[in-house]
């Protein structure tokens, strides 16, 4: 019998005191063994992929056998739609990025309120990159697609100018790639968001969000773009090379 989880170690020491541990139970516990020692060993052979510098820009960079792995460390409100289940899982080792973000207010994420917020980085983070470092970016995305965009030296000015693009009073999610100020806050006030996503929140700001009973309000860290992409197919996956590599999300 293996054991590698210590969730499970009351559970094993209370059969063990009593009839034993069943055929099934040890059956699950070595899938979690083997699964924890794929993952583990997932993690190695990703780095030393990554850090060939001879495999970098060939086509060898495809092995000719791929794994992935990773760790479960949210569930979500429902799936992609209500009546569905689904998990949210983090790359072993990565500390920023939606998935592992920190949720300072409003009620569970579902699967979509992930997935749209994260499309609001991209188009942020992506848009930074032709803005100083003294600009702020402002990203209004639904259903995952970019409903408002801006940049400014002013942040509660670069909300506006991202706004603008609709008279919507019902936007889904607002990506700041700054930390967002008691002034920006209050220009929000009448415009309703399912999600609100920036690196940090000054306090006056996250205490007026707070009077918005649902909406979500995110802290997410920086997290550096997937090397490759995988796109789910019949029979298997499309792995390509993340054309947004060089981005911080």
């Amino acid at each position: 019998m293996i054991i590698v989880d210590p969730s499970d170690y009351i559970e094993i020491g209370n059969l063990l005191a009593a009839e034993g541990v069943p055929l099934e139970f040890r059956r699950r516990l070595a899938a979690k063994a083997f699964q924890h020692i794929a993952v583990y060993d997932t993690v190695i052979s990703a780095y030393l992929r990554v850090n060939d510098s001879s495999l970098k820009e060939k086509s060898s960079f495809f092995p000719e056998e791929l794994t992935f792995g990773w760790n479960r460390v949210a569930t979500p409100r429902y799936g992609e739609n209500p009546h569905q289940a689904g998990g949210i899982y983090a790359t072993p080792g990565k500390k920023g990025g939606i998935v592992n973000a920190k949720q300072l207010h409003g009620i569970d994420m579902s699967y979509l309120n992930y997935f749209d917020a994260d499309a609001a980085g991209v188009s942020a983070n992506s848009f930074s990159l032709i803005a100083s470092d003294q600009e702020h970016c402002v990203s209004i995305v639904k259903h995952a697609n970019p409903w408002g965009l801006a940049i400014d030296g002013d942040q509660p000015e670069a909300y506006l100018k991202a706004l603008q693009e609709t008279r919507d009073q019902h936007l889904g999610y607002c990506r700041f790639n700054s930390k967002v100020t008691v002034e920006t806050a209050e220009a929000m006030v009448g415009t309703l968001f399912d999600v609100i996503v920036a690196p940090g929140f000054e306090h006056e700001a996250l205490e007026i969000f707070r009077r918005r009973k649902r909406t979500r309000v995110i802290e997410v860290r920086p997290s550096s773009v997937p090397l490759l992409t995988v796109r789910n197919v019949t029979g298997g996956v499309l792995v390509p090379k993340n054309p947004m590599k060089s981005l911080k999300m």
